[in-house]
């Protein structure tokens, strides 16, 4: 996906709640709809994993 932003899976432009939320959701095995498994690998290890949502909540921290 061209010009993606990491930690932005849900695809809206905007990393946001909304994001931790299906990245959870994705680790559970829930499946979610619009999923970005590449711009949920935010410390870019190859896996998705509660590092990534740890950096993400950072990331939406850090913006506020």
């Amino acid at each position: 996906m061209s010009g993606e932003k990491k930690g932005d899976v849900t695809g809206d432009g905007i990393v946001s709640v909304a994001d931790v939320v299906s990245i959870i959701s994705y680790i559970l095995g829930e499946n979610p709809s619009d999923f970005n498994a590449t711009a949920a690998d935010v410390n870019g290890d190859g896996k998705v994993t509660v590092a990534d949502i740890v950096m993400v909540i950072d990331s939406i921290l850090k913006a506020n």
